[in-house]
């Protein structure tokens, strides 16, 4: 006997007909007959189908649990599920690049079995770091849980930066670059610098430089001659590579040295002595002594070149009772001066005494009844000055005779005795007062030849 009774109309006005048998058993085999019937209860030969229904509806949703690392690249996924499903096959991992099942790869050929509930993924990256867990029943059918986020802790440094290069113009700008680094989760670069190497480094920005070329910007005038760099990478762990090589760049030098300063000051007669301290500054190449007379009008001369470690200098091209002032100036490697940091002055004392003329001859004449003495001086004085005849009969001591012009080196003595024994010297006397001793005295005998 028919069991279903079906019209031949749709209500959508298709003819095609179909019947869904909701009764009937998962997994068990059923035959099907169907005829038609005419308005006058003819039937068709009947037409045969078999069929059975099957299981087309998945299990439960798995509950992931946030995936923690628990070694080096090694991730262990968790994740929860009721025991009450009786049909369940097991459980498939797979990993994803983004928070999509679809573009996921599994893990596995064959599925975790049903009890599982937790896996440990030991080849765990940062190129697919989502996880899902994927739930199949004995029907083959499958539904994935949501993606979870397994982090890796990278701990792996970067390597030490390289090829780390700059120069300093005249302004201060610095330009620094450097070779960037193998790996491909860098994101940056600390700069440090300092003015010695042995001092703490401080960071040129607190920011992170996201590039392999920087400008800086430092003090040129300084009396600090050289800077230092470093740089270190930076991950996006933040981890910190080790430092690289120091990178020394020299200041341009726009400072001139520090001046040299007098401490001292000695005369004698006939020399000047001047002592100083040193210019403290480090690239102190040498030093310039000058002079020029205490009169408005005269001009600075250069007294002396002297190299960087002589502390002082004895002026012996000097004339008593003259004032003399001094400057001294350092000159750096880079040959700037530094500025005259004092003048001293110095006079040479006058002892009051000059050189001796030289009595050349003593000569008596018998023909003219006249003494004739000769003598030289040669010292080079500015000064005006005269000469002094001194003359003694016999044993006497000789007294101030004759006052002569100081241009003539000759006189002759009319008021004399024959037969008497005479004696005679010279002194040379300055306008000012200053005098020589009485030159070595002559002897000569108006009563025959002069010894």
């Amino acid at each position: 006997e028919p069991h279903f009774f079906l019209t031949g109309e749709q209500p959508d006005g298709t003819s095609i007909v179909q019947f869904v048998d909701t009764s009937a058993v998962n997994y068990q085999r059923y035959h099907y007959r169907v005829r038609g019937v005419t308005p006058f209860a003819e039937l068709s030969q009947p037409a045969e189908v078999s069929g059975m229904a099957r299981d087309m509806t998945p299990p439960p949703v798995p509950s992931i649990k946030m995936p923690q690392e628990v070694g080096p690249q090694t991730i262990k996924v968790t994740w929860t599920y009721p025991d009450t499903v009786k049909d369940l096959e097991g459980f498939y991992i797979s990993k994803s690049d983004y928070q999509t099942f679809e573009s996921s790869q599994s893990l596995m050929e064959e599925p975790l079995p049903a009890y599982a509930r937790s896996y440990v993924d030991s080849s765990a990256s940062t190129d697919r770091p989502w996880y899902f867990v994927i739930a199949v029943d004995t029907a083959g059918n499958a539904i994935p849980s949501f993606g979870a986020y397994g982090e890796l802790i990278d701990r792996v440094p970067p390597s030490k930066p390289t090829g780390l290069t700059g120069k300093i113009d005249t302004t201060g700008t610095v330009q620094l670059a450097w070779d960037l680094g193998p790996e491909e989760d860098i994101i940056g670069y600390r700069l440090l610098y300092a003015n010695d190497p042995t001092h703490e480094f401080s960071t040129v920005t607190s920011m992170i430089v996201r590039d392999t070329v920087y400008t800086d910007s430092i003090a040129i005038k300084t009396l600090t001659k050289s800077i230092y760099y470093r740089i270190a990478a930076i991950d996006e762990r933040h981890n910190q590579s080790e430092f690289s090589d120091l990178l020394k760049l020299e200041r341009p030098d726009i400072v001139p040295p520090v001046p040299s300063v007098f401490s001292d000051v000695s005369v004698s007669d006939s020399t000047v002595t001047l002592e100083w301290n040193i210019s403290p500054s480090k690239d102190l190449m040498r030093q310039v002594l000058y002079r020029r007379a205490a009169s408005a009008d005269a001009s600075w001369d250069s007294l002396a070149g002297l190299s960087r470690t002589i502390r002082s200098y004895t002026d012996t091209t000097v004339s008593p009772n003259t004032r003399y002032r001094y400057r001294i100036q350092a000159v750096d490697s880079a040959g700037l001066r530094s500025k005259f940091a004092s003048t001293v002055q110095a006079r040479p004392y006058d002892t009051g005494i000059r050189k001796q003329p030289q009595l050349t001859s003593v000569d008596y004449d018998s023909s003219r009844k006249v003494i004739e003495i000769r003598w030289t001086y040669s010292d080079a004085i500015d000064e005006e000055y005269y000469f002094v005849i001194y003359r003694a009969n016999g044993n006497g001591v000789p007294e101030s005779y004759k006052a002569l012009p100081g241009d003539q080196r000759q006189f002759t003595d009319r008021t004399i005795q024959t037969g008497k024994i005479y004696r005679y010297a010279v002194k040379v006397k300055m306008r000012s007062g200053a005098q020589s001793k009485l030159s070595t005295q002559r002897e000569v005998n108006t009563g025959g030849q002069s010894p």
